[in-house]
């Protein structure tokens, strides 16, 4: 029988921000802060390409550049409700970066690449610049990752699709990938603290599609039975059955979530779930009301506490739970 779900309005909580753009760059990373800031790293125009680049494997597809050719500078936004922070980074060299805020006012630089060579070195892709822009620490994080959030302590929350826990550029076999256990919690110098482990009863993760650091807790969903999974401040992990996966991002508000995640062929849509026993079960359709011009396939959307957030273009919007019924 088709599905018969209330249909919910969902209204950013205020006017969409307006985030700085400087001439000449290029968006190379965009990420909330476990503070609830819009970061966003810029390169050169003319440094695009090494910072996007792939390359050609003997016998394989072309894959992503693990590292450019040359470092790079890029220019740090920090963007809170009502002022912008720049910073100049210097000596990057990840490519396809993710950025994340640390305390005292530190920013760590990802590359989700990370070579393992045969005398078992590997390059450290985890990068942490003080507020002045200078590089202080280095570290590994391993390869494929699919998202880096930290919390308001600065520890790192890492998770990993497909090719991070299964193995390539190095990893796999013997050399057991950083991210075999698709998500893996490092401190703010990169010291692994703890792995993920499934659940009784649930598979585990085998790329992780959603990740939401929340203030306590964290909560993932993933492929392949795309569970919900929490895990609490003392590492206890707790799984629900949803009726519906593949999101690409989550909130959550006391035992409700909201999946984004282009339901019912609608790029804006989401699906609102409550955790009822062991099974999250779809309660209402939800869509974000963005203006038409606004296209999700280009956006970032970042789940943080019960909050969606969406940077398109200059403009951020941000969806609260608690506007909802």
């Amino acid at each position: 029988m088709p599905e018969t779900l209330p249909t919910l309005e969902l209204y950013p909580t205020a006017d969409p921000r307006a985030l700085p753009y400087p001439d000449g760059f290029a968006v190379a990373a965009t990420a909330i802060s476990a503070l609830g800031e819009a970061t966003r790293l810029f390169v050169r125009k003319n440094s695009a390409t090494e910072v996007f680049g792939r390359t050609e494997e003997p016998g394989w597809a072309s894959f992503p550049k693990t590292q450019a050719n040359d470092e790079y500078t890029a220019l740090l936004y920090i963007s809170d409700e009502h002022a912008d922070q720049e910073t100049s980074l210097k000596g990057l060299t990840a490519t396809f970066p993710k950025v994340q805020l640390l305390p005292d006012r530190e920013t760590l630089v990802v590359g989700p690449r990370c070579k393992r060579f045969k005398d078992g070195t590997s390059e450290l892709n985890g990068t942490v610049y003080d507020s002045q822009g200078n590089l202080k620490r280095s570290f590994v994080l391993g390869d494929g990752i699919e998202d880096v959030q930290a919390d308001r302590k600065g520890n790192i929350w890492v998770s990993y699709f497909d090719e991070g826990v299964f193995g390539n550029f190095g990893w796999g076999g013997d050399a057991v990938p950083f991210g075999a256990s698709g998500l893996t919690y490092f401190d703010l110098n990169g010291k692994r603290l703890w792995d993920f482990q499934a659940p009784s009863g649930f598979d585990s993760i085998c790329d992780c599609y959603a990740l939401n650091v929340a203030k306590d807790s964290v909560w993932a969903h993933y492929y392949s039975d795309f569970p919900i999974v929490r895990i609490d401040a003392s590492y206890r992990v707790r799984g629900w059955r949803p009726d519906s996966g593949g999101a690409r991002a989550l909130a959550v508000h006391d035992r409700r979530v909201l999946l984004f995640g282009n339901f019912s062929g609608h790029p804006a849509s989401c699906k609102l779930l409550e955790l009822r026993g062991d099974s999250a079960e779809s309660i209402a359709r939800v869509r974000l009301m963005l203006p038409e011009a606004v296209d999700l396939s280009g956006a970032t959307v970042v789940g943080r506490d019960n909050e969606i957030h969406v940077v398109s273009g200059n403009d951020w919007y941000s969806f609260s739970m608690w506007a909802l019924p």
